[in-house]
């Protein structure tokens, strides 16, 4: 084998850890019903579950810099490659699903949560149900009312253009601006960098599961979660609003609770620097927690 060959190699396999890998798992719910799960690994470290995989676009330039955490990105029932079989018929369903998947792949562990959107919810659903195992959890643009008649919405719906740059844009470029509410270079950058379009819904499953069930049947807030905690919301965030959100101070004491202006649903890619900053510090307070509980039980 000749040095270009070799570096060849070399270069192959440190493009394939730093990539991660990904596999599907199947998990039963205990009634006659399993489901096939899609996640990604990548990294080593501390545990930490992110849902889901579309995330890692805009969350992955973080942990790079930060390469202390095992990430794994889970796709939930009806997202990506995963299960969107009728036998899952309801919220409740979907966390038996993405728990019985987290036994699989850590085991006995304690770990972190990420959560974006809906998933949010649904990581505050994790967290209710293994409130000793979760060390930490962000929250990013969280739904904390499922249905949207009972959400409070902004109507402030002010936007940051720079005109010109947007002019001069081809349709195509204007496309992917059209859900954001500043439209920059910066933005536009940003969208083309780290948005991930291969990680798809599957929009009859979960108009079904909206149907059957949208909400959990127990009560979340009633399960105090005092490990660090960061929700990070949109002032013009028009999908599932700001306001409800403020309240979770009060199930989550110490969160961090940011409302960011020029932010709407697409925060991870109007304000990426901020979201960045946040995380750090996020993650550092995770950190922190962790190398506590580790020197207290030795």
């Amino acid at each position: 084998m000749n040095f270009f060959q070799l570096f060849t190699l070399i270069m192959a396999l440190l493009s394939y850890s730093l990539a991660g890998y990904c596999q599907i798992i199947t998990v039963t719910m205990g009634n006659s019903c399993s489901a096939d799960v899609y996640y990604e690994i990548k990294g080593q470290g501390k545990p930490m579950v992110i849902l889901h995989r579309a995330t890692s676009g805009y969350l992955e330039p973080i942990f790079e810099e930060q390469d202390e955490w095992k990430r794994i990105y889970i796709d939930p029932p009806g997202i990506g490659n995963s299960s969107a079989n009728e036998c899952i018929r309801n919220a409740d369903d979907c966390l038996k699903v993405i728990l019985a998947a987290i036994d699989i792949l850590a085991p006995n562990e304690p770990f972190s949560l990420i959560g974006f959107s809906y998933f949010g919810y649904m990581a505050r659903g994790i967290q209710a149900k293994t409130p000793n195992r979760v060390n930490g959890m962000a929250l990013i643009c969280p739904v904390v009312i499922p249905q949207n008649s009972g959400r409070t919405l902004p109507t402030n719906t002010k936007q940051f253009v720079d005109q010109e740059f947007y002019n001069r844009l081809p349709n195509d470029k204007k496309q992917q601006l059209e859900n954001l509410v500043v439209k920059t270079p910066c933005s536009l950058q940003a969208v083309e960098k780290l948005k991930r379009d291969d990680v798809l819904m599957n929009v009859e499953f979960w108009n079904r599961i909206k149907l059957n069930g949208y909400s959990f049947s127990f009560d979340m807030d009633s399960v105090t979660f005092n490990n660090p905690a960061l929700v990070l919301l949109g002032l013009q965030d028009d999908v599932v609003g700001f306001t409800d959100a403020l309240r979770l101070s009060q199930a989550m004491p110490s969160a961090s609770i940011v409302a960011l202006d020029f932010a709407s649903h697409s925060l991870p890619y109007e304000q990426n620097h901020l979201m960045r900053i946040h995380i750090f510090e996020w993650l550092k307070r995770v950190r922190y927690q962790i190398d506590y509980k580790e020197k207290t039980t030795h």
